[in-house]
């Protein structure tokens, strides 16, 4: 377009633009509209990725996988294949989401993508936390175990349950030995006694380590009704009652 336009010409050249099709009008109210859907859009994303992340945490909290970080590099293998990915798939996708929305607003349009991409991700890892730390997720647990959990609580129930299969068991220590442990497990596991028998690293020392009545998180190899493990860990409970 020429810079030394006049405004009068400016006008009929828009005006004829209009005329011809090549530009639509817009009224008023579509803008609104179009402000409104914006806007109940990103909250909603962002309510979404709020929730998903902090039940991702949750999960990983609740059901003891956290711990298998501890548990050196047969830890760190399970951790990795137990790792609910399709959350974090989801996740990555809602946050593209919410970055491609985030850019139409005028207060962002001229960010750089990772200075958004980031921001995003810090704020969604802060809200989640925070909600992680409440009792919301746990309180739909408990009503998950209840069976009063509509459409979501098999994920609840599912995020609580110990993957017996890949040689993790969490319970309460009923009788402790010079270089074992005899635990009864949350769980009933088919194939396995209601006690279970488990076998201590050899460089972990008993010694004022666990008491009866302890519960513990284990990560090992089944093997004649037993368990030889690789790592222990105490679960201490949290104010709010669940395991950290």
């Amino acid at each position: 377009m020429n810079t030394n336009t006049s405004p009068q010409d400016l006008k009929q050249e828009v005006l004829e633009k209009i005329q011809s099709g090549e530009v639509s009008m817009k009224s008023r109210r579509y803008f609104m509209l179009k402000v409104i859907y914006t806007v109940a859009l990103t909250v909603l994303t962002a309510i979404s990725l709020f929730i998903l992340v902090s039940f991702l945490l949750f999960s990983l909290r609740v059901s003891g996988q956290f711990f298998l970080l501890g548990f050196g590099f047969r830890g760190l293998e399970a951790f990795v294949l137990l790792f609910p990915w399709w959350a974090f798939l989801v996740t990555a996708i809602l946050l593209f989401v919410l970055e491609r929305i985030l850019v139409t607003f005028r207060f962002a349009y001229h960010s750089p993508f990772i200075y958004l991409f980031l921001s995003s991700v810090l704020a969604v890892a802060v809200v989640s936390y925070i909600i992680n730390a409440t009792s919301f997720h746990g309180s739909l647990l408990d009503r998950a175990h209840k069976k009063n959990l509509p459409v979501v609580g098999g994920y609840y129930q599912n995020s609580s349950a110990v993957r017996h299969d890949r040689g993790l068991f969490r319970g309460v220590i009923v009788s402790i030995g010079d270089n074992f442990i005899v635990i009864d497990d949350d769980d009933d596991i088919r194939g396995m006694p209601d006690l279970i028998r488990i076998q201590v690293p050899d460089n972990m020392s008993m010694v004022g380590l666990f008491d009866i009545g302890d519960r513990v998180y284990i990560g090992g190899d089944i093997a004649s009704g037993s368990v030889r493990a690789y790592g222990i860990r105490k679960i201490i409970p949290s104010p709010t009652g669940q395991m950290k």
